[in-house]
């Protein structure tokens, strides 16, 4: 999904995407207006490469297995 695409989406719920880059960092972070943090160790690449076209998630992502990652939230107080 294009980042374009996204920013699209999330505002038919309210929701505006700011996204920026640090080509030093590997992790991932989203930072919510309420102050909300959330740490993802992988990045966003949590997916598991479908073996086939025909594995149940190779065309619905709810379906498809996820790599083993650690997922961080926490609040700023």
């Amino acid at each position: 999904m294009s980042l374009m695409l996204a920013r699209c989406r999330l505002e038919d719920y309210s929701i505006e995407l700011k996204w920026e880059r640090d080509p030093n960092l590997h992790s991932r972070e989203i930072k919510t207006d309420d102050g909300w943090v959330i740490l993802s160790d992988r990045g966003l690449d949590i997916y598991k490469k479908p073996e086939s076209r025909n594995e149940f998630g190779h065309f619905d992502l709810a379906l498809q297995k996820c790599k083993q990652t650690k997922v961080h939230i926490r609040k700023k107080l």
